[in-house]
């Protein structure tokens, strides 16, 4: 299957599965629908190449995961809405972020883990340690 427009992930309160496919140049891939996941759902289906990701859930009422092991965009990574509550990069796992394009923020709130916050302080740490010398 290859998607040149918009696809809809419209579940409320399962994960449900993204289907796999070839993301056109362009292409997005939105998740709109969730209303009350469990705490922790993390769409299925996110280990793979999309263009452009969208994240805008108006009336999500639970944390979500947003990210998975192989999943890269081509294009921009935008956070749009997760109403009152959040959306994290990854519970703990460590992951590689691959975002070609701009990661964009227009409204809500996107954690990163703590490991993963973690881990950029002390990359940062070795840094600034490696210019001074």
């Amino acid at each position: 299957m290859t998607v040149n427009g918009t696809y809809k992930h419209n579940f409320t309160t399962v994960a449900g599965t993204i289907p796999t496919a070839t993301w056109a140049s362009g292409s997005t891939c939105e998740i709109i629908g969730y209303t009350a996941p469990g705490n922790g759902t993390t769409p299925g289906g996110l280990g793979q190449t999309f263009h452009h990701f969208t994240w805008n859930c108006s009336s999500q009422t639970n944390r979500c995961i947003a990210w998975a092991a192989s999943m890269v965009v081509n294009g921009n990574y935008t956070v749009q809405n997760t109403n009152a509550d959040y959306i994290y990069f990854t519970d703990g796992s460590n992951l590689s972020v691959a975002i070609a394009g701009n990661y964009i923020q227009t409204g809500s709130e996107m954690r990163f883990s703590e490991v993963m916050v973690m881990e950029l302080l002390q990359s940062l740490e070795t840094l600034m340690f490696q210019a001074e010398l």
